[in-house]
């Protein structure tokens, strides 16, 4: 099968849209499927196999190799940051200190692009999309993370005529880098990669249950939607659920977006290597081990490339952000990139190497060697979480999507029992332990 339709019936596709503006054919659109996940739909009546799309799909085992593991992991790191958008107004509606807003406004105005790809709410279908933003305005509004899928490469290859900074995922910069490898498409004039690191992405399923949740009636109208918005007033970083109607506006607290992740994330997204999005120039987070207060909101970012190092300064000459050198092994450290993603990323391709799934990237016999080294219970933890999310992608019908995720939820409640269970009876053994070594 020479067309991304594997990738999608094996629920590896990002939903990242690169294949649908490369396809000659016009064979190629995104849905979003029962699971609530964006992939793409391929036409089979207009598909010639020309395997054009395979060729720049992140997702195509053949496109890319993990060769060293702590390498592909960490990308190269040429200097870390910690600071905030000098705005106090950036600051305070931005996403962690607003300096992917600062840098947005500070490349536009300055004349280096003609315009920006972010992410805004799409207030018709209630979910997130990719937009040309070429005023200040519209940056604004686009200002904090959304954590639900758009089809994002597709609307930077709809405007590469311009020139651009695109705000990206891992995955949505590997497939800007295979286009521009494979010459499949003109992309040069992206001019700037930020990318922002990724803990994975949701069904759009996440955004439905938030808005039902605060009481939304069906009279009221979506205007906006934020997953994190971390304003003083709202309690500081990192940021509760803000979500505005025509009527009202409601809060509800983050702990109901963290209760929904293991329901709604993506299978895709625990396979994944790219949470520091090493093909970008800059990548863009939150301070998670970080010493210090980061109550008033503040941006971690390490420099990928000498463009990014250049970015950085020059913004910070010019007034827009306000920043100080990091050790960049901080962040890593903060990420957890060496211990609880590194774990992911093991757990997922051995489940892929026992199971016959179909693994996104190809694999070195070195790194294959470094990713062995997994505990049997960590790997077992990992499974149960893929077995789902997989399902749930592959899932045809509402009915069934709604019996997975009933068993699902009972399941994690079940592990969560046992697990206090195990911990109330630890505690006195591990106290006899010690009196009986004192003896």
């Amino acid at each position: 099968m020479n067309s991304i339709q594997r990738i999608t019936e094996q629920a590896i596709c990002t939903g990242c849209g690169t294949c649908v503006s490369i396809c000659p054919q016009k064979a190629i659109n995104m849905r979003e499927n029962a699971g609530g996940f964006l992939y793409a739909h391929v036409d089979k009546e207009l598909c010639v196999q020309c395997r054009r799309c395979l060729n720049i799909c992140p997702s195509h085992a053949e496109n890319q190799t993990i060769d060293d593991v702590s390498e592909s992991l960490r990308g190269k790191c040429l200097q870390g940051y910690i600071g905030y958008a000098s705005s106090k107004n950036i600051r305070r509606e931005g996403q962690s200190g607003g300096i992917v807003t600062a840098l947005l406004l500070y490349l536009l105005e300055s004349g280096k692009i003609d315009g920006a790809i972010t992410n805004q709410l799409d207030t018709n279908t209630n979910r997130p999309k990719a937009v040309f933003a070429d005023s200040a305005e519209i940056i604004k509004e686009s200002a904090g993370s959304y954590y639900c899928q758009s089809a994002v490469v597709n609307t930077i290859l709809e405007n590469k005529s311009k020139r651009l900074a695109a705000v990206v995922l891992g995955c949505q910069a590997e497939a800007v880098r295979l286009c521009r490898e494979k010459h499949v498409e003109d992309v040069r004039a992206i001019e700037y990669m930020i990318g922002l690191i990724c803990a994975g992405q949701n069904s759009g399923y996440m955004m439905d249950k938030l808005i039902a949740d605060c009481g939304c009636t069906k009279e009221e109208k979506l205007q906006r939607f934020r997953f994190r918005y971390s304003h003083p007033t709202d309690g500081g970083w990192p940021g509760n659920i803000l979500i505005v109607t025509n009527k009202y506006r409601y809060r509800l607290d983050q702990t109901r977006r963290h209760a929904l992740k293991p329901i709604c994330e993506s299978y895709r997204c625990l396979l994944c290597y790219d949470q520091m999005c090493i093909d970008a120039d800059v990548v863009c987070g939150d301070p998670w081990g970080i010493p210090g207060d980061h109550s008033a909101g503040e941006t971690v970012i390490i420099a990928h490339t000498t463009k990014g190092q250049e970015l950085i300064k020059e913004a910070s000459d010019a007034g827009y952000i306000a920043v100080r050198e990091l050790d960049a092994q901080l962040i890593i450290k903060g990420e957890t990139v060496d211990g609880r993603h590194r774990d992911k990323v093991a757990a997922g391709y051995a489940a892929c190497q026992k199971n016959g799934w179909l693994y996104p990237y190809s694999v070195s016999e070195k790194a294959a060697k470094e990713l062995s080294s997994i505990s049997h219970k960590t790997y077992r933890k990992s499974l149960e979480r893929m077995q789902y999310t997989r399902s749930r992608f592959l899932a045809t019908d509402a009915n069934e999507v709604s019996t997975l995720t009933k068993k699902y939820q009972e399941k994690l409640k079940r592990n969560k029992q046992t697990s206090k269970i195990k911990t109330i009876v630890k505690f006195p053994i591990r106290c006899i332990r010690y009196l009986l070594k004192k003896i």
